[in-house]
């Protein structure tokens, strides 16, 4: 698998540690143990999560978030950030990001909670608490969809459009996300 964005919808944040065992295993016994516990999964592309920062990152930093995916700095848009750089790992907090609902939803920056390193997929882990996650959806829903970019290889706006439509019935359900990162 490549890098990659999985976000996991769990109705309590104590089944953190859960989530993280069931991404130890084989993937197809992953996959069977997060269906079997009725949790729900999305996934996006490396390049998906980049386009899609890209698109709600407030003005004052898009010149970065530009520059970083035009180098394709995947682990820049990504709490595993911190363990590249050598900076502590124990929070999302990252001056290169606003305080964003809505980068929160997809990034896992602040003000989401960094859970930790994930050894097995050289990722990092956040949490989005369900009031966060319909603060990010309240930012995402107010982008008029037609502003969204929608290049032939990416379909930034259909992309962004899966997302929220999972993120509302995450929401809809009062489920918490974890937001993990494989490294790939």
């Amino acid at each position: 698998m490549g890098a990659c964005a999985i976000y996991t919808a769990i109705p309590d944040t104590r089944f953190v540690e859960d989530v993280l065992a069931c991404f130890d295993l084989d993937s197809r016994v992953e996959t069977a143990n997060i269906e079997a516990r009725g949790w729900q999964r999305f996934g996006l592309g490396r390049l998906a999560v980049m386009a899609l920062a890209e698109v709600f990152t407030p003005a004052s930093h898009l010149e970065l978030v530009r520059a970083l995916r035009g180098k394709g700095s995947y682990d820049a848009f990504t709490p595993a950030r911190a363990h590249y750089t050598g900076l502590p790992v124990c929070d999302v907090v990252d001056p290169r990001w606003p305080r964003s609902a809505a980068l929160a939803t997809i990034v896992g920056c602040s003000p989401a909670t960094y859970y930790g390193w994930h050894r097995r997929s050289s990722g990092g882990v956040a949490i989005i608490e369900r009031e966060l996650v319909g603060a990010g959806l309240d930012q995402l829903r107010a982008r008029d969809p037609s502003t969204i970019p929608s290049d032939d290889f990416l379909r930034t706006r259909a992309v962004a459009q899966m997302l929220i439509e999972w993120l509302t019935a995450a929401h809809s359900r009062g489920d918490h996300v974890v937001l993990h990162w494989e490294m790939g």
